[in-house]
C-alpha cells in the first residue's frame, strides 16, 4: 500500500485574478506538494512553481477534468492525465482532455489537513510521488 502525496491547492495570482473577466476562465491553481519541498505538479513531475504548473478544473465532484492553464491564446487545451487508464498504476502526462486518463479526478481533503488528489471510478487511483516523478498508484487503505 501506498501514501497517497499531501497536496496544498495554491490560489495563483489572486490579485490579476479579481481583473480579470469571467469569460476568461475559472481560477488558475498550483497543485503543490506540501509536505515535501513546495515543488508543483507540472506535465507529470514536480518543478519549481511557475506560470506552467497552473491549472484549472471543470466538471462536477468526482468527474473534475483538471486542465492546464494556456500561456497564450493559440495553446492547445490539455488536461492531466493517466497514460494508462486499465493499469492500477500510471505515469501522469498531459494530454488530449477527453482521453480516458483525463477524466474522473477528484479532490479530497481540507485546507487543514491538506488534499489528496484521485482518479478512477470510485476514487481509488492516488497522486504519488517518486523524486520529481509524478505518477497514479492503488490508494492506501
Amino acid at each position: 500500500m501506498r501514501a497517497s502525496l499531501a497536496l496544498a491547492l495554491v490560489a495563483a495570482a489572486r490579485a490579476r485574478e479579481t481583473r480579470l473577466s469571467k469569460a476568461q476562465g475559472p481560477p488558475s491553481f498550483f497543485l503543490q506538494d506540501a509536505a515535501g519541498d513546495g515543488k508543483c505538479l507540472g506535465a507529470g513531475v514536480f518543478k519549481r512553481c511557475g506560470l506552467d504548473t497552473l491549472w484549472y478544473v471543470t466538471g462536477k465532484p468526482g468527474t473534475y477534468s483538471i486542465h492546464r492553464r494556456k500561456l497564450d491564446d493559440d495553446d492547445e487545451d490539455l488536461c492531466l492525465g493517466r497514460a494508462a487508464c486499465a493499469l492500477p498504476e500510471s505515469a501522469l502526462r498531459l494530454g488530449h482532455c477527453r482521453h480516458c486518463g483525463a477524466l474522473k479526478w477528484n479532490v479530497l481533503g481540507d485546507p487543514d489537513a491538506g488534499y489528496a488528489l484521485t482518479a478512477g471510478d470510485a476514487g481509488e487511483h492516488c497522486l504519488v510521488r517518486a523524486g520529481d516523478a509524478a505518477r497514479t498508484a492503488p490508494c492506501a487503505g
